[in-house]
């Protein structure tokens, strides 16, 4: 679990989505170690099995979301977009938030569900 939290951090700081972002999310949740960035652009290039947008793409983020789960995506005053994340609408949500998009934030909140789920 020790590569969500770090994920989870690395997203947090970021200022835009990234493909570094999108390879080291796919990466991570098919259990392998983060790429660095030169790996993610020279698979970006390659083109022969391209990580879908993850941070930038709302789509792509919601195709995250674990089946049968419940996700939200709003604005808040300073409009900062915030996400949230739980498996049943009894279930304790799990945020995200970001200055830079929607799907980044959503992507950080699916991250800390997945995180609490597997504990």
């Amino acid at each position: 679990m020790g590569s969500h939290a770090a994920l989870i951090a690395k997203l947090e700081e970021a200022k835009e989505g990234s493909r570094e972002l999108d390879y080291t999310i796919r990466m991570v949740l098919a259990g392998y170690e983060p790429v660095s960035a030169d790996a993610a652009r020279r698979a970006d290039e390659d083109g022969a099995d391209p990580a879908p947008h993850y941070t930038t793409n709302l789509q792509d983020a919601v195709d995250l979301v674990p089946e049968g789960w419940v996700w939200h995506v709003w604005g808040v005053d300073d409009g900062m977009p915030n996400a949230e994340v739980r498996k049943t609408i009894s279930h304790t949500p799990q945020y995200g938030l970001s200055g830079c998009n929607p799907a980044l934030s959503l992507c950080i909140a699916i991250l800390k569900a997945l995180e609490a789920r597997d504990g």
